[in-house]
């Protein structure tokens, strides 16, 4: 069969070029927004905050996880940071840029396998959803609860 017959049989007109890039384009828009809009707000480094930038801090100082620095969980987060910090500098603004960087890797591969189990519709706004809600959410007046400075980056790291 050839391709006009198969979109025939489906039943479903044939799709533009375009029609693939709006759902991609509007989450893109809405991230920057979002990113505007909560621009430095997303962490309170007074509450519940130290420890994300203490033990990584350490590490890239030369102090050893697990013998110089007591920490419950894996190694990979406070290693990850790190390096970050090693690289770039030590500093929240580090930490940030970094979580952003992979919030964008997190919303493609969450759109991606969406579109692929769904529709591009579905895909669309449930990547929405994470925009707004989780990627740089602050519905509390603490803003440890969001994608670029959780709580605990073991939990943003490991679901990516």
């Amino acid at each position: 069969m050839n391709e006009q017959t198969d979109a025939q049989s489906d039943h479903r007109p044939p799709r533009s070029p375009l029609a693939a890039w709006i759902g991609p384009l509007l989450i893109l828009a809405a991230g920057a927004a979002m990113l505007v809009w909560t621009w430095g707000r997303w962490a309170d480094v007074f509450i519940d905050f130290g420890r994300e930038l203490y033990v990584p801090w350490r590490i890239a100082a030369g102090e050893v996880l697990y013998r110089d620095l007591a920490y419950l969980n894996g190694p990979l987060s406070p290693t990850f940071n790190a390096a970050l910090f090693a690289l770039f500098g030590t500093g929240i603004r580090t930490l940030a840029i970094a979580n952003i960087v992979l919030i964008g890797v997190q919303i493609v591969v969450l759109y991606r396998l969406l579109a692929f189990v769904g529709s591009r519709f579905s895909a669309t706004i449930a990547s929405l959803v994470f925009v707004l809600l989780f990627a740089f959410g602050t519905q509390r007046i603490t803003g440890n609860y969001n994608n670029v400075m959780p709580y605990s980056h073991e939990l943003t790291h490991g679901i990516l």
